[in-house]
């Protein structure tokens, strides 16, 4: 299977890939730009790419520019990946990853994973044969134009038993990908923005969605660790110069009138409370700016200084008790949605896009389809404000800068378009929202940036090297097994440091028992965010510290590669466990749950990643139990017992030299 650079466009109805246009430039063989002329349409294409031979990996996004003095002929069905593959095995039995027992002849299959929509099922993977015993189309794509409000934008395409390719599409807006068989054991594929049919101005040019495509041969499971690699390598974005981890924080929301109630009193003892629970972070939700109780979204838009009669002296005496405190804090802003009567839309009509709004919908739950506007950031003099804005509080000392974004903007992007400029005002929102968070990033790199998006809606490739985090769900009821189901899923395809889980009362430390170790520590494999009242007089602040440092002490190893060790479920029947593995450091972490229904109070697992010949020293956590293991026996039969319902044990392992 060849990783090259294929795409596609139409122009006077005619289909135009990169075999038909003529190569004025190219650059070296791992990193560069090829530059094609389609002259008949006086068309620039220019292939911005990297190769990376470490992990197989071929990066590439497009730049198409008119170079005419008038505007280009309509431009649609732009595809920056547009390729066929043929199967490697054709008439053998193909083995689903998943499924070992699966044994039908098939083509390919293509395992993907669900999005965030709030739910128990968020995240979950999802496989579908292609071909012969399988479909011969299949479709994945987002809704609403936010990139993972429906499926996730990572894919891996099953090319053979023991090979194939992960599939990323770069496009915080809409995006979907086209599998269509052609002819037996030959699929193409094409992926871009959903709907584009426009005109170039003279000398304008336009960027696409990135494509990532990483060729992987051996074992599924192991493809998903060489793209975690390939992740940590090329995506990660630094926290002041140093590499990010899964950080502990508190969110204030929950616990103050959904944000509404908060002033600088409670914020006070926020931060102090937070900090004595050894978290380094304490966040100001939606609320804290000028809105009528208790509609925190009536006031999205009022920006510019905190409520005055709930913080008199603004956020200034909140920095200097995190400072004494030895905490940081944070602030909630939802710059791109502006209510009708914000201070944004009074002074800046002509930044709002969607008069009415009437399809508006808010986190599916709340309507504010007559209040709420999209603020247009394909504005430069928008991006200026609201990089200005993030200045204005970074001065402050803001910390982490928490953005949401808590509506669809997608029809509202088409409704702006005129019909010979079709996708253009999506294409320019794109391009100034990567423009924001690299500005900022590029002026205050100690500052943490989180994305939302109504919970985990606008995860891709390109906000996750731009984003150090995401809330993950809006499901944040602290449930253990969703919320164990849903970091399994989430890291086969990205990486513990962006999934903040929300901890609720009932999962905060009241008594160092099973049960509750169970419920407190389902967010291992994410970051754990405190959403409950630390000041409640159930939790047990002693107890909280000392299980927070305890994370803090092993979250390191949740870098390196990730093993789902059971089945993905929300079965409260079932064992649950995972493991990370760091071969750079010969340690790793394993931590197995036993549900509250589970009846059986043994379980045997098949560790990975050990050498066989070596011994392991495994060290509990929360006790003194301690074993030597060899590497050939835990990757054959590790057995596990726990004698209550719910139940947990973690170890960390090293090699005994």
């Amino acid at each position: 299977m060849k990783l090259n650079h294929p795409f596609s466009y139409q122009c006077h109805q005619k289909v135009l890939t990169n075999e038909l246009l003529t190569i004025s430039q190219k650059t070296s063989v791992n990193v560069g730009t090829i530059d094609y002329i389609d002259q008949e349409n006086g068309l620039e294409i220019k292939v911005n790419t990297s190769h990376d031979p470490e992990y197989n990996s071929t990066e590439s996004v497009l730049h198409i520019s008119n170079t005419d003095t008038c505007k280009s002929p309509l431009i649609s069905e732009i595809y920056p990946l547009d390729t066929i593959l043929t199967s490697k095995t054709p008439s053998c039995p193909f083995y689903d990853g998943y499924d070992p027992s699966g044994t039908e002849n098939t083509d390919y299959i293509l395992h993907y994973m669900m999005g965030s929509a709030a739910g128990e099922e968020d995240y979950r993977p999802q496989s579908v044969k292609i071909g012969r015993g399988g479909k011969d189309s299949f479709q994945l794509k987002t809704r609403g134009g936010r990139s993972s409000n429906h499926h996730m934008p990572f894919c891996n395409l099953q090319t053979g038993p023991r090979s194939g390719v992960i599939i990323a599409i770069g496009w915080s807006g809409q995006w979907h990908l086209l599998l269509d068989m052609v002819k037996e054991g030959e699929l193409r594929i094409r992926a871009g923005m959903e709907k584009t049919r426009l005109s170039l101005k003279e000398e304008e040019t336009i960027r696409t969605p990135s494509i990532v495509m990483m060729k992987w041969e051996g074992d599924i499971e192991e493809s998903y660790n060489q793209w975690r690699r390939y992740l940590k390598k090329h995506k990660c974005l630094a926290l002041d110069g140093e590499a990010m981890l899964p950080m502990t924080w508190y969110n204030s929301w929950f616990s103050f009138d959904c944000g509404y109630g908060v002033d600088e009193a409670n914020q006070m003892e926020c931060i102090s409370m937070a900090a004595k629970s050894g978290l380094e972070y304490m966040v100001i939700d939606a609320g804290w700016y000028d809105c009528a109780n208790p509609y925190w979204w009536d006031g999205v838009g009022s920006w510019e200084e905190p409520r005055k009669s709930s913080f008199p002296n603004g956020f200034e005496p909140l920095e200097t008790h995190a400072k004494a405190c030895d905490i940081k804090y944070g602030v909630w802003f939802e710059f791109e949605r502006a209510s009708a009567g914000s201070k944004l839309a009074i002074q800046h009509p002509e930044w709002l896009l969607g008069a009415g709004c009437e399809h508006t919908k808010m986190a599916a739950t709340v309507d504010v389809s007559h209040t709420s506007f999209l603020v247009n950031l394909g504005l430069k003099e928008v991006q200026d404000w609201v990089i200005d804005l993030v200045d204005q509080y970074a001065a402050k000392g803001m910390k982490w800068f928490r953005h949401d974004f808590n509506m669809d903007p997608l029809e509202i992007w088409r409704n702006a378009d005129a019909n010979d400029r079709q996708g253009i005002n999506e294409i320019r929102y794109i391009e100034g929202l990567y423009r924001i968070y690299e500005e900022i990033h590029q002026r205050h790199p100690d500052v943490i940036i989180e994305g939302c998006a109504s919970g985990g809606r606008r995860i891709d490739i390109e906000s996750i090297s731009r984003n150090h985090g995401y809330f993950a769900t809006d499901m944040m009821c602290g449930t253990p097994e969703p919320m164990q189901a849903h970091i399994s899923g989430f890291n086969h395809y990205l990486l513990p440091q962006w999934h903040n889980t929300v901890l609720q009362l009932k999962n905060c430390p009241k008594e160092d028992s099973p049960q509750n170790r169970y419920q407190f520590f389902s967010f291992i494999g994410g970051a754990p965010c405190i959403g409950a009242d630390l000041s409640h007089p159930d939790i047990n602040t002693k107890l909280s510290k000392q299980w927070i440092e305890k994370f803090k002490e092993i979250r390191h190893l949740t870098q390196g590669d990730f093993y789902p060790l059971s089945e993905w479920s929300l079965s409260k029947e079932s064992w649950y466990a995972v493991q990370f593995h760091r071969h750079d450091l010969k340690q790793g972490l394993v931590a197995f749950f036993r549900r509250p229904n589970a009846p059986y109070d043994r379980a045997e697992f098949s560790l990975r990643g050990l050498e066989q010949n070596t011994n392991y020293q495994f060290n509990s956590i929360f006790d003194d139990e301690a074993l030597c293991v060899e590497g050939s026996e835990a990757s054959r039969k590790f057995s596990v017992e726990l004698k209550h319902t719910p139940d947990v044990k973690i170890f960390i392992y090293q090699e005994n030299t």
